[in-house]
């Protein structure tokens, strides 16, 4: 009888169950990554600006 079961159904029975907890904690560590991402650009961007505006004003005080 097992044999008369299509190949996909065999596969998928012998697949083990999906891994949730690993799962979750992939996506926390995925989640704190982009995080410190986002915190590193954000502190860097008042000195970013800040180096920005003072070019801009050379080039306007060179014109």
């Amino acid at each position: 009888m097992d044999e008369a079961r299509p190949r996909a159904q065999k596969t998928a029975a012998a697949r083990p169950p999906l891994d949730l907890p690993f799962l979750l904690r992939r996506t926390s560590e995925l989640e704190l990554l982009i995080s410190g991402v986002l915190v590193v650009a954000l502190l860097q961007l008042p000195t970013r600006l800040a180096a920005g505006f003072e070019r801009l004003q050379v080039h306007l005080d060179e014109g």
